[in-house]
Parts: structure tokens; C-alpha cells; sequence
């Protein structure tokens, strides 16, 4: 249950920042791809629909980890849902925001590499981030007894997946116009962490 709720939970900014994005941006790549194949502007493109959802994942992704028990505790500590469940709902969801900006660029990679070459393989490399997650969770879960242990397995399958998308494609995203802010969305991330982490243990 713990589970369940903490992933429903991460679904809330993965909602608003990636999924809207990626609808949005899928349409222009493949403009972009049928009228310049092989052009600067369709590099260009690539390379901002790859990099503009992690400027809104990674902030969220930092929150998140944060402000996990403050988030929990508001939204779903009532009734039969105690302090305990709160903790260990939100030690989940800290561990799973670590997996939310691999979560969001999938989809654009996705788009990426059918742009570039028709989806091939794309399903091999699924087979193996989705055997990554599965391995990873159930030794940890079975030689260490940890109760992270499937949200790190999903961690573990998620990142890989976005990996192993993103190798193919690097070479045809241009991410130059994009280095300066993804630099500064990185920085303001850590700093938004810190700072929260800090209130809270303060407050706490």
C-alpha cells in the first residue's frame, strides 16, 4: 500500500511537467524530422526535447526528496493512515523521486529514436531495463531484506531504460543552446534541496 500511494504521489509532478511537455513537443520533432532530416534546426529540436523536461523534473525530483514526510504527512494523514504509514510511504516516495527526470525523458527519447532510426530495438532495450528493475529489486529485496527495495529496482530499470535511449541518440541532439540552463537548473536544484532539508530539520 505504501507503495501505491507514494507512486501515485510522484505522478502528480511527472503529470504537469513531462507528460504535457512531451505531447506538445512530439508533434514538432516530427515536422522538424519530415521537412529537415538532417539540419541543424531538427538537432536543435532534438536537443530541447530532451533537455527541457529534466528542467522541470529536476527541480521537482529535489523537492520531493526533501519535503517527502511534510508532502505525505498533508495529503494523506488521516483516519486509519498513521505516522508510521506516512513514514514509510514517504521513504518511498524519496527514493522513487530520485527515478522521476529519468521517467521524463523516456518519452522524448522514445520520439528521438524513432526520428532517427525508425525504432529499432526499441523493445530489446525495454526487455533489459525492465530486467535490470526486476533483478535489482528481488536480490535486494531477498539477500538484504530492504524495504526500498522495489522502488530501487524501478529506479535502477528506469534510469538504464533512459540510458540506453539516450547512447543512440546523443550524436543527434545539439544540447549546446541548452548546456547553460540545465547547468543552472542542476545547481538550483541541489541548492533547493539543501536549503529544504535545512528548514526542515530546523522546523523539525
Amino acid at each position: 500500500a505504501s507503495f501505491f500511494f507514494a507512486e501515485r504521489l510522484l505522478e502528480f509532478p511527472l503529470a504537469i511537467s513531462a507528460v504535457g511537455i512531451n505531447l506538445a513537443l512530439t508533434p514538432l520533432v516530427a515536422a522538424l524530422t519530415a521537412r529537415d532530416p538532417t539540419g541543424s534546426s531538427r538537432s536543435e529540436a532534438l536537443g530541447v526535447a530532451f533537455a527541457l523536461p529534466l528542467l522541470l523534473t529536476l527541480p521537482a525530483a529535489a523537492g520531493l526528496v526533501a519535503c517527502a514526510r511534510p508532502v505525505v504527512s498533508l495529503l494523506l494523514e488521516y483516519g486509519a493512515f498513521d505516522a508510521s504509514a506516512s513514514d514509510q510511504t514517504a521513504q518511498l516516495l524519496a527514493v522513487l523521486s530520485l527515478s522521476l527526470p529519468a521517467c521524463a525523458v523516456v518519452r522524448p527519447l522514445l520520439v528521438i529514436n524513432h526520428a532517427i532510426a525508425g525504432g529499432r530495438r526499441l523493445g530489446l532495450r525495454a526487455g533489459i531495463a525492465l530486467g535490470a528493475a526486476l533483478v535489482s529489486g528481488y536480490t535486494l529485496a531477498t539477500q538484504y531484506a530492504l524495504f526500498h527495495a522495489p522502488a530501487i529496482g524501478v529506479c535502477v530499470g528506469l534510469w538504464l531504460h533512459a540510458l540506453l535511449l539516450w547512447l543512440p541518440a546523443r550524436q543527434r541532439m545539439d544540447l549546446r543552446p541548452v548546456r547553460p540552463v540545465l547547468l543552472c537548473s542542476c545547481l538550483g536544484s541541489l541548492a533547493a534541496w539543501f536549503a529544504a532539508s535545512a528548514l526542515i530539520c530546523h522546523g523539525g
